[in-house]
């Protein structure tokens, strides 16, 4: 009766089994894990071939920006799905940088050259440009690179700038600027010209990241403390030092020595890497809120972390955690939370590992590797999707493609979607999914919006849909709304 049963499902609910389990295996032991392929090298793009796509950020609203590089050697935006931005509408612009960052609103920014010149540039344009006059400096201070641009929901980007103080094109100081919609850059502080913990900053890292709310900004800055033995810290918000080289570690005999990624989430909790003092069989780290929680040398999910190293991490405002690790020469991705990391840590997914991205439970591709560029190229939503970018070799074929991938972690219980914050003005397709939602956000016209819960949505007071809006609500489970709505 049993079999008589199992034969009678239907695929679209055998898939519903496979995404429960996240991870199952075929008859021949090969790991299959669901997921879904956003673009990949190859693909036709705004008239021509997609040739490189670059490091994955999401917003609030569960869209997907990234970076990238097309036959024609145009370069471009991607925000949601498909292109927002490319260079054919500003000849100026020329090649781009691996980073860049996405608001709530089709607002987005990236860092490319402007006439030569190295420049960031947003939807509403050039912001700024190199040899240009440094905002918020005197006279004759000049910008010599703008670099690792990064943008959080409420449409507030960030970005690393050089400062020379006489006009020149070398490098004296970095700033992180800061830039709200429409408005002017402004410097967040310098280094010489702000102190931390009682100490001038000699340089700030490229190393930072900032909330959703912006509320929390950390990064990895080099204090005037006197010793390169411990100069190196994490602050927070430029004022309050988190930990700092050189001094005790959570870990026992083990000294701060080296910072690497830095994440922290709206209620600001902070999630790093890097090294300890110790030796190098026994030093990479991963730490949240300032105590190790994963160290090389460890027993993770059964694996040994020996010759092993931090690729990437992210924390989202759920208190979930991805990260990326290299041991033993494979690349792995896991999920965890903050509640206990090592002990919650669950495989996504791992080179060799094939995926399914047609929902029939069966591999599609294989990860050939996980690319990832200075701590980025991972990104997890707050509705739980990681977002990552991969090269991926097709079943039955030796070419190799590069990808934005996204994978599923679980369903989160609850979305919670207020006006205001939550209010959809963009034409670019925008989908929610949880076990319930909860929603007073406006939708404006010309929206395409999918809300999927597996259990109930509630529409509440301050909810509105206007006219010539596409609106879809389901009860049908988190794995279902993929992509626009039909």
């Amino acid at each position: 009766m049993k079999r008589k049963k199992l034969v009678m499902l239907s695929r679209e609910k055998i898939y519903k089994i496979l995404i429960g389990l996240l991870i199952v295996t075929t008859s021949f032991g090969q790991v299959v894990i669901p997921a879904k392929i956003i673009v990949k090298e190859g693909d036709n793009i705004a008239g021509s071939i997609i040739t490189n796509v670059y490091n994955p950020v999401s917003n609030e609203l569960e869209q997907v920006g990234f970076a990238f590089r097309m036959s024609n050697l145009n370069y471009g935006m991607w925000y949601g799905y498909g292109p927002i931005h490319t260079h054919a509408s500003d000849p100026a612009l020329s090649g781009i940088e691996h980073y860049s960052g996405i608001g709530n609103n089709g607002n987005f920014i990236f860092s490319s050259s402007y006439l030569g010149n190295d420049a960031v540039y947003d939807q509403n344009g050039l912001i700024t440009y190199k040899t240009e006059q440094a905002n918020g400096f005197d006279m004759g201070v000049t910008t010599t690179f703008h670099s690792r641009p990064f943008m959080i929901g409420k449409d507030v980007a960030y970005w690393i700038a050089g400062l020379n103080f006489s006009r020149g094109t070398s490098t004296e100081e970095r700033a992180l600027y800061t830039m709200s919609d429409g408005g002017l850059p402004t410097p967040v502080y310098h280094s010489s010209g702000s102190s931390v913990g009682g100490f001038l900053i000699n340089s700030l890292d490229f190393d930072f990241y900032v909330s959703d709310n912006n509320e929390h900004l950390i990064q990895v800055l080099s204090l005037n403390t006197g010793s390169g033995a411990n100069d190196s810290v994490i602050a927070l918000n430029g004022d309050t030092i988190l930990v700092r080289e050189g001094f005790p570690s959570s870990r026992q005999g083990h000294e701060w020595g080296h910072f690497d990624f830095v994440r922290v989430n709206n209620n600001g909790d902070y999630l790093f890497s890097g090294d300890t003092d110790g030796p190098n069989i026994s030093d990479e780290f991963i730490a949240l809120n300032g105590s190790i929680v994963i160290f090389e040398g460890d027993v993770l999910n059964g694996i040994p972390l020996t010759t092993f190293f931090v690729k990437n991490i992210s924390i989202n405002d759920f208190g979930k955690i991805v990260f990326l690790i290299n041991a033993d020469g494979i690349d792995r991705l896991f999920e965890s939370d903050i509640n206990d990391v090592a002990g919650h840590a669950k495989l996504i997914a791992s080179e060799g590992d094939t995926i399914d991205i047609n929902n029939d439970g069966l591999g599609d591709h294989e990860i050939y590797d996980f690319n990832t560029d200075q701590g980025v190229g991972l990104d997890l939503s707050e509705h739980n999707y990681v977002f990552t970018d991969i090269d991926i070799t097709p079943l039955g074929s030796t070419s190799r493609l590069e990808a934005i991938v996204r994978f599923y972690m679980d369903c989160p219980e609850l979305i919670t979607i207020k006006n205001n914050a939550g209010d959809i003005n963009g034409s670019v397709p925008v989908y929610a999914e949880a076990d319930v939602i909860s929603a007073s956000n406006v939708i404006s016209s010309g929206a395409n919006v999918g809300y999927d819960a597996s259990t109930s949505i509630h529409l509440l007071s301050g909810f509105e849909v206007s006219d010539n809006v596409l609106f879809e609500a389901r009860i049908d489970g988190c794995e279902n709304l993929s992509g626009p709505i039909d």
